[in-house]
C-alpha cells in the first residue's frame, strides 16, 4: 500500500513575481508595485499588479498544478482575469474578492479540461487519501501556516496553498505556499497532520488527476 507521495518536480510560484522579496511585501517594507518583475505577472500596470497580486494565491496554486501537468497557461493575472469573468474572483473598487470555489472548478473544467470539486467539509483524511490516489488538493488555511506555531490558536482560512505530497508513516503533508517567505515555507514546506489542523478551515478543491499528462508521477 502506498503511504508516500512527494510531487518534487511540481514548479513553483509565488503570488508576488519576485518570490525572495515576499517576506517584504507581506511585512509592509516594500510595496508591491516596486517588485522589479511586476511586468512577468502580466499585469497592465504597478497598480494592477498591486491589487491583484494580494488576492490571487489561488491562481498561483493553479499555475503550479498546470505546470505540473503540462498545461499552457497566461501570465498569472490574465488568467486571475479570466477565472474573474468566469466568476472565480469579484472586482469592487479597489478591492478583488475571492476566490470563489465553484464557478473556479467551472472555469478549470471549461478551459483547462480538468476534473474537480469544491469541498466543504474537506477533512484531513480526504486529503490523505485523494493524494494517494494522485489528485492534487488547493486547501484553504490561514496565511500564517508559514510561521508553523505549534500553538497557534487564532483564525484559520483566508488563504490557499497546495498540497504536494503526504507521507503517512511520519504524519506529515508537504505543501506549497504561494506566500511563503523563505524557500523552506515556500516550496514542499513539511507540514505536521496536528499543525496543519491548527491553520486549515476544513475546506478547499480537489483537482483530478488528468488522464493524460506530460508530467512523471509524483
Amino acid at each position: 500500500m502506498i503511504e508516500k507521495v512527494l510531487h518534487r518536480e511540481m514548479p513553483y510560484f509565488s503570488q508576488w513575481i519576485s518570490g525572495d522579496l515576499i517576506g517584504d511585501i507581506v511585512s509592509g517594507r516594500l510595496a508591491a508595485e516596486e517588485d522589479p518583475l511586476w511586468e512577468l505577472s502580466g499585469a497592465e500596470s504597478p497598480g494592477d499588479y498591486e491589487l491583484w497580486a494580494r488576492n490571487i494565491c489561488g491562481m498561483a496554486c493553479l499555475k503550479m498544478i498546470l505546470s505540473y501537468w503540462g498545461i499552457d497557461s497566461p501570465p498569472l493575472i490574465p488568467l486571475a482575469k479570466e477565472c474573474a469573468r468566469s466568476g472565480g474572483y469579484k472586482v469592487k473598487g479597489d478591492d478583488v474578492e475571492g476566490l470563489f470555489y465553484a464557478p473556479f472548478v467551472s472555469f478549470i473544467r471549461d478551459r483547462f479540461d480538468l476534473e474537480g470539486a469544491s469541498l466543504s467539509p474537506l477533512s484531513r483524511e480526504d486529503i490523505v487519501r485523494g493524494t494517494l490516489e494522485g489528485h492534487l488538493f488547493i486547501v484553504s488555511v490561514h496565511y500564517s501556516i508559514r510561521e508553523g506555531k505549534p500553538d497557534y490558536a487564532g483564525p484559520r482560512g483566508g488563504h490557499l496553498v497546495v498540497v504536494s505530497g503526504v507521507d503517512v508513516s511520519r504524519g506529515c503533508f508537504a505543501i506549497n505556499n504561494p506566500s511563503g517567505t523563505t524557500e523552506e515555507t515556500q516550496r514542499n514546506s513539511k507540514v505536521d497532520f496536528a499543525l496543519f489542523e491548527r491553520y486549515f478551515a476544513g475546506r478547499g478543491i480537489r483537482i483530478n488527476r488528468p488522464l493524460k499528462s506530460s508530467s512523471r508521477p509524483g
